[in-house]
């Protein structure tokens, strides 16, 4: 039996639960033996060795939020390393909010599963934006995958893609990589809002981080640009990518505009210059970032073989939790 262990119960772990409910069938006719042994909220957990029954999770899915531990298989205040011990799971999922500090929930969440010998598959993106090559050498050493493809453009298979393009030389990786900001411009540009008035809409629409900043100050996007970084093989650390806020630019934003051009909050990797960066330019309407709009994402990476230019989604919880059970799924196949 392939155990499951999901730490964070909010939008996105919520949903994978209902998508690994909704794929039950096809789960069992490809013979995959997918049991979800345990679920990690913010005071505690529910837990069950044998895996949950459908009755069960569909009554976790109607509890409140931090309230599985108060659930009849629920534990309160119980530590991470005990639910390990007695659920004993392969694979931990981790669906925690993004903190980008050293003594985040993920970081934590991530060492404590592998050195009791799980699999990791995460959303979050702070154990790779700020310790990618110490995630991967304890991974290597214990002989544990960590995938992370719901990390960046989780709709969209772009980390699979640059895995497999690690030999090319590559020049350039340019990208709009966080929607909510290419929402805002896209209300500006399209619909003739003012800066205020796109991100009032914004918020509205709750595709703001709970800290807007987090998206505002580019930290996201550069969280993003780190991970591209490394699984192309170059050793980036956050630190190093330069980060221009998109707020308080309404007159550059004005400026692109008369220029007959469509501004873009992008991040931008500049391999032969060595230089990462997150900042607001302008497209001509000739060029496809242009037409990107809404919450959708881009990349485009020139390089001496090829230039590819991809457009998916980003990181809604449907999305993300598809990307979750799709690194879940190539675990159990030895992928």
């Amino acid at each position: 039996m392939n155990r499951i262990f999901l730490c964070g119960f909010g939008n996105v772990g919520r949903a994978f639960v209902k998508l690994v409910l909704s794929k039950k069938e096809l789960i069992a006719k490809r013979n995959y033996d997918l049991k979800i042994v345990g679920i990690l909220d913010s005071n505690g957990a529910a837990l069950d060795a044998k895996g949950f029954t459908e009755e069960d999770l569909i009554g976790l899915l109607n509890t409140r939020r931090g309230e599985v531990s108060s659930t009849e298989k629920g534990r309160k205040k119980i530590s991470f390393e005990e639910a390990l011990s007695i659920t004993q799971p392969n694979i931990v999922v981790i669906a925690t909010p993004t903190v980008y500090s050293k003594d985040s929930p993920g970081i934590y969440l991530s060492l404590t599963a592998l050195r009791n010998g799980c699999n990791i598959v995460t959303a979050d993106k702070s154990p790779l934006a700020l310790m990618f090559k110490d995630m991967m050498m304890e991974s290597s050493k214990r002989n544990l995958k960590f995938k992370y493809k719901a990390t960046v453009m989780a709709g969209t298979p772009i980390i699979d893609m640059l895995s497999q393009i690690k030999l090319y030389d590559i020049e350039e990786v340019e990208g709009i990589l966080n929607g909510s900001t290419n929402y805002i411009l896209s209300k500006v540009s399209r619909d003739f809002l003012s800066f205020e008035e796109a991100l009032a809409s914004a918020k509205a629409l709750g595709i703001l981080e709970s800290d807007p900043k987090l998206d505002l100050e580019g930290l996201d996007a550069a969280a993003k640009l780190v991970i591209i970084a490394n699984t192309l093989g170059y050793d980036l650390k956050i630190e190093e990518v330069k980060r221009t806020s998109i707020t308080n630019q309404e007159e550059k934003i004005k400026s692109i505009l008369k220029k007959n051009k469509v501004p873009k909050y992008v991040g931008i990797l500049n391999f032969s210059l060595g230089k990462a960066q997150i900042k607001l330019s302008g497209y001509p309407y000739s060029d496809p970032m242009s037409n990107v709009n809404d919450t959708l994402n881009a990349i485009r990476i020139k390089s001496s073989i090829n230039n590819i230019f991809i457009v998916g989604k980003g990181a809604g919880p449907l999305e993300t939790a598809h990307a979750l059970l799709s690194d879940v799924v190539s675990i159990i196949e030895g992928c």
